[in-house]
């Protein structure tokens, strides 16, 4: 063999390792921290909600790990299959091989399966109610006039989930804002909050709720509906986001308004 060749061969020599100290050097420091060092640690985080179901979704997914395939520690990885290479030939215990644009081809090691993950959080139904009751009464309606307290169904402002699954760790929390309330008579009232209505309002019937209520001024037979701002915040592998969403309902029961009249009859027992 000619000095030129041995000179080649020891500069590739050299190289290779290099090369292997380097490889062993990272995965020794991965070692120690834990961490697989060919794992992609980057991931596709996507939100969305569902007004049909009032389901918040987090999901969290990564396609694997993609790397340049440069001849070192690919092939040996277990669970890995090597791409298609040049042909190499061995000269004095060296492995020797010619440029190809091969080495530069981008692998998927099989053994870096996809991983996806995802959680939902499902938002309490918040159907508007009202008060007072228009069966309490005879006429089976409240009069024009009346103060009408306006609340909902649902008694929870904050809602939580945290769940981990296949390596992500995702975690929702979902906090009641604003209601608004349409009162189907042309009028909405906004409320940060509500209070329920006691079944006897005493010693004042006509007393204003504290927090959230509407006087009608027209009669007639009204459907109430709530829209509920929620303001979500999310977390996904080492990604955050915020996003609101409303949830609409109407009432499952109408509200009657009408009026009454007093009418001046004679006294009967008052002859002349």
């Amino acid at each position: 063999m000619s000095n030129s060749m041995r000179t080649i061969l020891c500069i590739c020599a050299v190289i290779a390792t290099s090369l292997a100290a380097t490889l062993t050097s990272v995965a020794a420091s991965a070692q120690s921290t834990g961490q697989d060092p060919y794992q992609d640690r980057t991931a596709d985080t996507r939100s969305s909600y569902d007004p049909n179901t009032r389901r918040v979704t987090v999901s969290a997914s990564s396609g694997g790990n993609s790397r340049t395939n440069n001849q070192s520690g690919n092939a040996n990885r277990p669970g890995n299959t090597p791409t298609e290479g040049p042909t190499c030939e061995t000269v004095d215990k060296y492995r020797l091989c010619p440029m190809s644009d091969k080495l530069n081809e981008v692998v998927t090691p099989a053994g870096q399966a996809a991983r996806e993950a995802a959680a939902q959080l499902q938002l309490p139904a918040n159907e508007p109610l009202y008060g007072p009751d228009p069966n309490q009464n005879q006429w089976h309606m409240i009069p024009v006039g009346y103060p009408v307290w306006l609340w909902t169904i649902n008694t929870t402002t904050r809602v939580t989930i945290t769940s981990t699954s296949q390596g992500f760790t995702i975690s929702i929390t979902a906090t009641q804002g604003v209601i608004v309330f349409d009162t189907g008579d042309g009028h909405t009232t906004n409320c940060q909050s509500t209070t329920v209505r006691p079944t006897h309002l005493t010693p004042d019937p006509m007393r204003r709720s504290p927090t959230c209520d509407h006087v009608y001024y027209t009669k007639g037979t009204f459907t109430i509906t709530a829209t509920t701002i929620w303001h979500v915040i999310w977390a996904a592998n080492g990604e955050t986001g915020s996003f609101d969403v409303t949830d609409k309902l109407a009432s499952s029961k109408p509200l009657p308004i009408g009026e009454l009249r007093t009418v001046i009859v004679p006294d009967p027992t008052n002859t002349p």
